[in-house]
């Protein structure tokens, strides 16, 4: 793995520190136990809470329009913030739902409580524009490595930051988070443990799955998502500053 890799999901490479609200979950948070396919946030649905992962695991879907094909965003695990942020500030629609995959168990604070946090300092303050700034450079890094990594290279991403997922959650739901088939997700898996790895995936099949992708998730739609992400970023620091 990459260093380049391994700071996308390493909070500490961003240059702030989020202990400060471990504290304050661990001191004002209500302990949560969430059975396996239970919602901590709807999408449409006001944001009202938002949760610190103390065990499981967690999926943030959206459906289709047309269809209403299930579609991963993203994956929270232990010792990870699970919620719609900044909406959750404000208490606005969810653009996600957020579904257990396992049996969790999770601190929640609500809304109200969160702006507290963020309303003791000027440190304080500074740190939801951190977290907004880390949100988006998330999404961006997800988005660019659509382009930029291989199907392979991003399923070996997911493993280095979970190296226990694919005993936890259906190989159905990291396909989907992968734009990729289940089909070629047991490929990846199958090439591993034969130690292929990369080598085992010739170039024509690399480019097949890189075209599957792109009709399967087109352009526009991946765009708007993108889009949509940066608006609510600046409509966070423009709450901060003005």
């Amino acid at each position: 793995m990459t260093d380049d890799m391994e700071k996308y999901f390493n909070p500490s490479s961003h240059g702030f520190d989020l202990q400060q609200l471990f504290d304050y979950y661990k001191q004002h948070g209500e302990t949560v136990i969430v059975k396996k396919g239970e919602r901590l946030e709807c999408e449409g649905y006001p944001a009202q809470n938002f949760f610190l992962v103390e065990q499981g695991c967690f999926k943030f879907v959206t459906r289709s329009i047309s269809d209403e094909r299930e579609h991963i965003l993203w994956f929270s695990f232990e010792n990870e913030f699970v919620g719609d942020y900044p909406n959750v500030l404000y208490g606005r629609p969810a653009r996600f739902t957020i579904v257990a995959m396992t049996p969790s168990r999770v601190l929640r604070i609500s809304n109200e409580d969160l702006i507290r946090f963020f309303s003791q300092s000027t440190e304080t303050m500074e740190l939801r524009t951190h977290i907004s700034e880390h949100l988006l450079n998330q999404f961006q890094n997800y988005y660019i490595n659509i382009y930029r990594l291989t199907p392979y290279e991003r399923y070996e991403m997911l493993l280095h930051r979970c190296r226990g997922i694919v005993n936890k959650i259906p190989l159905k739901a990291i396909a989907s988070f992968l734009h990729i088939t289940p089909k070629t997700l047991s490929m990846f898996r199958r090439d591993a443990v034969k130690g292929g790895g990369k080598k085992a995936l010739s170039p024509p099949k690399i480019l097949y799955l890189s075209k599957e992708m792109t009709l399967r998730h087109p352009l526009s739609v991946r765009c708007q998502f993108f889009l949509m992400l940066f608006f609510v970023f600046l409509q966070a620091i423009k709450q901060v500053y003005i």
